[in-house]
């Protein structure tokens, strides 16, 4: 997100499932689970299911709905945006872009002491935040703004996970 000031705001979760009107999560269960990226925002609170099942234009659309009516804009995040983040978030916890299994949203097995990624984020959930920030790591591929192109076509740029 970009606001007054300049430079950019990063969400402090990971964009997670809208509320239908009843004010409980719509969780996708495929990518035409959501029609409407208007009125079905993305949010940044803990505990939320993380928003899978999600085209990138349709991300686009969703995190372009997320703030309105303030002084900020608020899209998908940068490829420079994110490594700037992680560069200031591994100042704090030098291992943090090498390995972020346990730092993200993963769900503990019951059987053992492993820690296992969880696409449906049901269960007891690791919360794990370096400078305020949570869910960098993850389960979840990442959206960003970048596009890059091929021989054989055009392809986005993911993050994380």
């Amino acid at each position: 997100m970009c606001g007054t000031y300049g430079g950019f705001y990063i969400a402090k979760y990971e964009a997670g499932c809208p509320l239908d009107s009843n004010e409980h999560e719509i969780v996708p269960t495929s990518s035409t689970t959501i029609t409407d990226f208007t009125n079905n925002k993305a949010r940044s609170v803990k505990d939320a299911n993380p928003w899978s099942y999600i085209t990138r234009a349709n991300a686009i659309k969703a995190a372009s709905n997320m703030v309105t009516g303030s002084n900020v804009t608020s899209y998908l995040i940068s490829g420079e945006c994110w490594d700037t983040t992680l560069a200031w978030i591994s100042k704090t916890d030098s291992s943090y872009a090498t390995n972020s299994t346990g730092k993200g949203n993963y769900k503990e097995s019951v059987n053992t002491n492993e820690w296992k990624e969880n696409k449906t984020t049901t269960g007891k959930l690791t919360s794990y935040g370096v400078n305020n920030i949570f869910d960098m790591g993850g389960n979840l591929w990442e959206y960003t703004t970048e596009n890059c192109k091929s021989d054989s076509g055009q392809y986005v740029v993911v993050r994380g996970r």
